[in-house]
């Protein structure tokens, strides 16, 4: 009998009514809550669309990110990433290339973007609130290495561009530079 499920559903009615068990009653939410909940919700995200409109250039962050989309710090990068083995260093000259090609892509869409709508122009740096702590990037070895590829090849040098990949190389194996 004790395997029986009425048994065991007539016992839990019967603690239930001496008050061993307190019965499940879940808490009620009136129709008239919900609609001050809502109501309250709505205001509260208007209230955050019109402060996000206004201009709060004191808030406006993002800088570092800024610096580390320029090219510079890009090829920086990737010259430093892929120099510490030797599948790096053959392929490093066709990684160079291909973040060349797609910042030039990038850009290249930026532009067509703000001729379509000029509000999509981002603002100048020197507006965000971290910036000062992004121009510090300037000064990170992958920026000054980015640079001076770049300057390497304006200056029209695949010998200087060799040259520098050497001298790169060398620092960081700890080699003399021949």
């Amino acid at each position: 009998m004790k395997s029986n499920i009425n048994y065991y559903l007539d016992e839990l009615e019967s603690r239930i009514q001496s008050h061993q068990i307190m019965p499940f009653v879940p808490n009620r939410v009136y129709f008239q809550d919900l609609i001050e909940r809502s109501r309250v919700q709505k205001f509260y995200s208007i209230s955050q669309q019109i402060q996000n409109q206004l201009p709060h250039h004191n808030k406006l962050t993002g800088a570092t990110l800024r610096f580390q989309s320029h090219l510079a710090y890009k090829l920086g990068n990737a010259m430093i990433l892929n120099s510490k083995s030797l599948w790096g260093m053959i392929r490093l000259p066709y990684v160079l290339s291909y973040i060349k090609e797609s910042h030039r892509i990038e850009q290249q869409q930026y532009q067509e973007r703000i001729k379509k709508n000029p509000k999509l122009k981002l603002p100048p740096l020197e507006s965000y609130a971290d910036y000062k702590e992004a121009i510090q990037i300037k000064n990170y070895t992958s920026y000054k290495l980015g640079e001076g590829l770049i300057a390497a090849n304006r200056a029209g040098g695949g010998a200087i561009l060799l040259y520098l990949l050497k001298a790169f190389v060398a620092k960081v194996c700890g080699l003399k530079v021949v």
